[in-house]
């Protein structure tokens, strides 16, 4: 667990009571502060993701529709929620953050949405490039898209749809060991289509430069909305039992 990180389940286990287990982890936040903060900030992470994921699993059941709520949302807002949990994993890689500016709203269950951005952006965190730029930016221009602009780990032409498969993950994570479960991209696909939004991969070109001999590339995550679920300004947001919000 995270929170042993500050205080060993040894030291805790060792005292009598409440008071002075509070004492113990006293005395480890005044002493490394700074490392306190980071895992606290984990935990925060973390509890986050399951308290979403808890509450969204069963909506993957054909039999569960009627749970999948559509309402209207300003897409930044949102997206700037989700980035906000890994600011710290992106800082420990020296990655940096450009969130364009946008009021662009629309439809889609809240939800469902930030658990596939949460395993989009775990997935962007630990196979980007150290030090290289995250770019994430809105397009209006032929249906409303989100697009993750990255130099993360080379995905070929052959693995572009691969990677959305269960279980499956890229042959350079592999061969470096960097890779998971397989799992992440999977359930976001499936997630988003829960909302009737799409996602694809596009793979850039390869870079000289490598790491650890890892081959990188400037690759895009494209996150597509219908058309339909694009709000005009000053349309109203209904919710499912009628009323307006």
């Amino acid at each position: 667990m995270e929170l042993f990180n500050i205080a060993s389940q040894e030291q805790l286990v060792s005292e009598s009571d409440a008071l002075s287990q509070r004492g113990v982890f006293k005395g480890a936040l005044l002493k490394d502060p700074d490392e306190s903060a980071a895992v606290l900030l984990r935990v925060l992470k973390n509890t986050q993701a399951m308290a979403h994921e808890f509450s969204v699993f069963e909506r993957l059941d054909a039999s569960r529709v009627a749970d999948i709520q559509p309402m209207t949302h300003t897409l930044h807002k949102v997206v700037r929620n989700i980035v906000a949990s890994f600011y710290q994993d992106l800082q420990n890689k020296s990655i940096t953050v450009r969130l364009s500016a946008s009021e662009t709203r629309a439809r889609f269950d809240y939800e469902t949405f930030s658990v596939a951005l949460y395993y989009i952006l775990d997935n962007a965190s630990k196979y980007c490039a150290h030090s290289s730029l995250l770019n994430i930016r809105f397009e209006n221009v032929g249906g409303l898209k989100l697009l993750l602009e990255m130099t993360s780990l080379q995905v070929d032409e052959l693995e572009k749809e691969e990677i959305f498969t269960e279980n499956y993950s890229g042959r350079v994570a592999i061969r470096i060991k960097m890779h998971g479960k397989g799992i992440g991209m999977y359930l976001a696909r499936r997630l988003l289509s829960l909302s009737n939004i799409g996602i694809r991969f596009i793979p850039g070109p390869l870079l000289q430069a490598s790491f650890k001999d890892a081959g990188y590339a400037h690759n895009t995550i494209e996150i597509h909305f219908p058309e339909s679920s694009v709000m005009a300004d000053g349309a109203q947001n209904r919710h499912p039992n009628g009323r307006v919000v």
